[in-house]
């Protein structure tokens, strides 16, 4: 591989580039959407901010891996950072996340109005944080975050629409 790593670093500045720079383009393009879109949550929603230092964080490091391994192995694996099957298998789960975050958002420009922006911006921040304590304590007890539908329960579902 003839590619430069001072290049393929100052590229990745902008996450993804860098990726695509080597040849990684699927990879560098989920890169590159997952950072603009905590750019537009962030600016949005004016939460998760500390996703969008992290995402830039990891481009960086992983692309100079990235043109590390190609450049030892001289093989260009352009393997995805999520597979889209497995995206496909959490349809509900991202359901109920695009959800939350549209009735967050909605209820962040409605709720101003009424109640004042000091009261709204101690409400939001309780809940954010009772949010993050659930998902932490779910996780520390080995638990899903999200309680899973019984397996008979799926079965007959699946039965019933065949």
């Amino acid at each position: 591989m003839n590619k430069s790593r001072v290049a393929t670093f100052f590229l990745s500045f902008l996450p993804g580039l860098g990726h695509m720079y080597i040849g990684l383009t699927n990879r560098g393009i989920q890169v590159l959407i997952a950072f603009l879109g905590t750019i537009f949550i962030t600016d949005t929603l004016d939460i998760f901010e500390f996703l969008t230092p992290i995402i830039w964080f990891i481009s960086l490091f992983d692309a100079l891996q990235q043109h590390r391994n190609i450049k030892d192995t001289g093989i260009v694996v352009d393997q995805p950072l999520i597979e889209w099957g497995e995206v496909k298998n959490k349809k509900q789960l991202i359901g109920w996340g695009l959800i939350i975050l549209g009735v967050f958002y909605s209820l962040d420009r409605i709720s101003i109005y009424f109640i004042g922006w000091e009261v709204f911006d101690v409400i939001r921040n309780i809940f954010l944080g009772l949010v993050l304590v659930y998902v932490g304590y779910r996780l520390v007890i080995g638990k899903n975050v999200l309680p899973e539908k019984r397996r008979e329960e799926t079965i007959e579902n699946t039965k019933e629409r065949e």
